[in-house]
């Protein structure tokens, strides 16, 4: 029995459908897949902004802190020099020297990251 052509048509047509409907869902599958791709890529966006933002905030507290060390630093450094004399063989006078040993700890030990001396409240 010879098909018609008709029959022909329509399978035609039943297999362009299919074609496009496998091509739509596959095309669904790849956009799901994109977004969950962007959005754990925005996530990661958002936790490495909110670890700068800390680590920031961290930094502005230490430089802060360490600004205000050293404007006491250097009005202690005022103080011992406000009323002295120089001498001819350029000493060090020994108030001076205790405060720059203590100011090369602290420098020694921020770098290390170990704890240094105290710093002195008054």
């Amino acid at each position: 029995m010879p098909i018609s052509p008709l029959h022909g048509y329509i399978g035609a047509g039943i297999a362009l459908g299919a074609f496009l409907a496998g091509w739509t869902v596959q095309g669904w599958r790849y956009q799901s897949k994109e977004a969950d791709a962007l959005e754990q890529a925005y996530s990661a966006l958002n936790e490495a902004n909110e670890r700068a933002n800390g680590l920031a905030a961290d930094y502005e507290i230490a430089e802060a802190a360490l600004n205000e060390y050293s404007k006491q630093t250097a009005a202690k450094v005022r103080v011992i020099y406000r009323d002295r004399k120089i001498s001819a063989d350029c000493a060090l006078p020994a108030d001076a020297a205790s405060l720059l040993d203590e100011a090369r700890a602290n420098a020694n030990s921020a770098i290390t990251g170990k704890s240094g001396g105290t710093v002195q409240a008054d």
